[in-house]
């Protein structure tokens, strides 16, 4: 469910960047979605056997860690370029979150690197 949450999340953010100009605050509503599916819809990697990332008693397919990290490929595209998109002095009261953001982009994309 987890990698459906993802590739939805790539696809709304592809949906709004082709809108073009007809949505004015696009950037913002992009860099919002992002980190709220991030920050609160998935959960982050963690050390737990309960953990959706780690867990042991699934086998994953190569394709599926492949496609997996081609979408986070391309929501951390959206996002970057959502950020360098809207006005640096908002992006800069906003920096904390996109750091959380980033690295729990990492932290998902390490765990499912590391996965069997």
């Amino acid at each position: 469910q987890a990698v459906q949450v993802l590739q939805r999340c790539a696809v709304i953010c592809g949906k709004l960047t082709n809108l073009g100009m007809v949505i004015e605050w696009r950037n913002y509503i992009i860099m919002a979605l992002i980190q709220h599916t991030f920050l609160t819809q998935l959960p982050v990697p963690s050390n737990d056997l309960e953990c959706i990332w780690s867990r042991k008693d699934r086998s994953v397919d190569y394709a599926v860690q492949v496609s997996t990290l081609q979408v986070l490929r391309v929501v951390s595209e959206y996002f970057s370029l959502a950020g360098a998109s809207i006005d640096q002095t908002l992006f800069r009261s906003c920096l904390p979150f996109v750091i959380v953001t980033f690295s729990v982009m990492a932290s998902i994309a390490d765990a499912v690197i590391r996965r069997d």
